[in-house]
């Protein structure tokens, strides 16, 4: 198969696995928005899909203050508000150092 990516653009890369073929765009910015087109090039008509792709600014905002100091023995209550542009996260991961928190 004719492996070729033609782009100028160094974040872009397209990532191989069996019949799976990943496009990945790295620091995505808002101009990254659009339609993204896969088309298999099959006879006598090529298989197209295309997705339109909605890049939007999030914001988190962790309270009640980025550095709370607190006795031995209290409890710790933070919250984790995503402001992004009117799309709901699908889920919030919170870490300890480096461990992911689960319910």
């Amino acid at each position: 198969m004719n492996e070729r990516l033609h782009t100028t653009d160094k974040r872009v890369s397209v990532l191989k696995r069996s019949s799976v073929w990943t496009l990945r765009v790295r620091q995505v910015t808002l101009s990254d928005g659009g339609d993204y087109e896969c088309q298999v090039n099959t006879q006598p008509e090529p298989l197209r899909r295309v997705v339109n792709v909605k890049i939007v600014k999030a914001e988190i905002e962790v309270g009640p203050d980025a550095a709370a100091h607190l006795d031995e023995g209290s409890r710790l209550a933070l919250n984790c508000a995503v402001h992004s542009g009117g799309l709901t996260p699908q889920f919030i991961l919170w870490y300890v150092r480096i461990d992911l928190c689960t319910g």
